[in-house]
């Protein structure tokens, strides 16, 4: 009967451990979950951080691009506009010019009228003596008759036998030397219109000549000179 109650002591006892190191068992696997659960959100927490500073990464990335792309297309507006503007300065510079040309031409005479009647009140003659008197003199330049024997950077074209015809027909005009002594030739040659009506204007001034332009038209330009005492 001892014996008997000693083993029933001995197996609770036992039971009783094992119940005991049941519960630590337990006792330590919830330890190491939590554990596990606490290492997983710091992790969490740290993905979460790096992915919050890609994102202000990417997006101040993003604004930088923005605010270049509008720098860019404000110089490129900046740009156009200043084109526009030369174009609109070289017209009306090339405006200014051809208006200064008529205004230049017009300023000899008082108008443009081709009548014999107009009052002739551009240089006036002073003491020209009686000559015959005629429907007055004209003198013609045409666009295909105002050349020059130069080549476009000054330099002198090659003498081939074309050339050398027309020097040996014709004299050209050389303002330098001929603008203060002109002595007209027939077949004369004039580098351009506006040296030809430089040469006239001279040509009137120092011989006294009352002389009046007339624009044609942009390819001719006409003189026309006549004394007092003609009708």
């Amino acid at each position: 009967m001892c014996l008997l109650i000693m083993k029933m002591t001995m197996l609770m006892l036992t039971m009783r451990y094992i119940l005991v190191i049941s519960m630590g068992q337990k006792m330590m696997l919830m330890m190491c979950h939590l554990v596990l659960m606490s290492i997983s959100q710091q992790l969490l927490m740290s993905m979460v951080q790096l992915l919050l500073g890609q994102l202000m990464l990417g997006q101040l990335v993003l604004m930088s691009m923005c605010q270049l792309v509008k720098r860019l297309a404000r110089e490129l507006v900046e740009y156009s506009d200043a084109g526009e503007q030369v174009v609109e300065a070289e017209g009306e510079v090339e405006d200014l010019v051809e208006s200064n040309y008529d205004q230049e031409v017009e300023d000899i005479a008082a108008d443009t009228c081709v009548d014999p009647t107009n009052f002739w009140d551009t240089l006036q003659v002073l003491n020209i003596p009686p000559l015959d008197c005629g429907s007055g003199s004209d003198f013609e330049a045409r666009s295909d008759e105002l050349i020059s024997l130069e080549g476009s950077d000054g330099e002198e074209v090659k003498q081939g036998p074309v050339r050398k015809f027309i020097n040996a027909r014709y004299h050209e005009f050389n303002q330098k030397t001929n603008m203060h002594d002109l002595v007209y030739e027939v077949g004369m040659l004039f580098a351009s219109a506006n040296i030809f009506v430089k040469a006239i204007r001279s040509y009137a001034v120092k011989h006294k000549r009352n002389v009046k332009f007339q624009k044609i038209d942009r390819n001719r330009v006409k003189v026309v000179y006549k004394l007092d005492g003609c009708k």
